[in-house]
């Protein structure tokens, strides 16, 4: 069994709404997770979420993280991303375990809910000072495979 952050591991995977494929490797603890996209023309962004693409060894649609920092430009030779897993891997003290994949992928409905603007304003009357919404501070652990994405 490993981690989603294991340097060992990686998953297919796609950007949610997206049909462009890539696949996500760890990077170890501390580090983010690495999303490389098979076709360097393939729209990403940061805040793109990101699922597991359908495979082997993995269901499609399992939540994995939030693309940071896009490292090369559409029509370069690669394009990577910094991932942000939905998940704190180093306090997880409950899993769900896959028995019999979904009949059908699910795509991106099991995707947590999209962070919501902080009811608090200022004077100008913008979201928060940052103008960037409040992050999720969870992620259902029960949609998780033992392996988790």
């Amino acid at each position: 069994m490993l981690l989603a952050i294991d340097p060992d591991f990686n998953v297919g995977a796609r950007i949610e709404h997206n049909t462009e494929l890539g696949y996500v490797t760890g990077q170890g603890r501390g580090d983010p997770m690495k999303l490389t996209m098979f076709d360097p023309q393939a729209p990403m962004a940061p805040g793109d979420r990101v699922v597991t693409n359908q495979d082997s060894a993995f269901p499609g649609g399992v939540p994995i993280g939030t693309v940071g920092q896009v490292q090369g430009t559409v029509g370069s030779f690669s394009r990577n991303a910094t991932i942000t897993p939905f998940v704190d891997f180093t306090s997880l003290d409950l899993v769900g375990v896959i028995v019999v994949p979904p009949r059908v992928d699910p795509r991106d409905s099991v995707l947590p809910p999209r962070p919501t603007p902080s009811p608090t304003s200022s004077a100008s009357g913008s979201p928060s000072a940052s103008g960037a919404p409040s992050a999720s501070p969870h992620a259902s652990a029960s949609s998780s495979p033992t392996r988790s994405p």
